[in-house]
């Protein structure tokens, strides 16, 4: 009883260390705003949905980060079945749109959870209030939907 104790506990720890970091990353990203020459990095926030599981779907936060060449790391945390959270990163590679401000992207990224492991694509369009995008993973189908995070005060 005691080792169980021990496990659990090591667990929870372990699950509330990942959840700070990724909050902290967040967290700064949200101060910093868009930077010069990548108007669409900071931080995002709004909501994935399921359209292979109607009704399904949670919270979706995003860190884009450019990488140099046009193209942005989006570091996502997702909650699903409103207890889970799990996190990828995905290269969005960007091609400018017709719109000043605004680029569609492509993305794809291997998941290596303990459930949900597989390739995972999307593609969607950055705008200067946030992203839409459709994605496919190997276990889901669907839709998200992020708008800007307010930068902090």
């Amino acid at each position: 009883m005691r080792n169980t104790f021990r496990y659990c506990a090591l667990i929870a720890g372990l699950a509330l260390a990942g959840c700070s970091t990724y909050q902290k990353r967040w967290d700064a990203a949200k101060l910093a705003g868009s930077l010069p020459g990548a108007a669409h990095a900071g931080a995002y926030e709004g909501r994935w949905e399921s359209t292979r599981m109607p009704g399904t779907g949670g919270n979706l936060w995003c860190i884009l980060t450019p990488d140099g060449q046009g193209n942005y790391s989006a570091d996502f945390k997702a909650t699903w079945h409103g207890v889970f959270k799990s996190e990828h990163v995905a290269l969005l590679k960007t091609r400018s749109a017709r719109k000043p401000g605004y680029a569609s992207f492509s993305g794809e990224a291997a998941l290596t959870a303990i459930i949900g492991s597989g390739k995972y694509t999307c593609t969607g369009e950055l705008t200067p209030g946030g992203m839409t995008a459709a994605y496919d993973a190997s276990y889901d189908v669907g839709n998200f939907t992020l708008k800007r995070a307010a930068a902090a005060k």
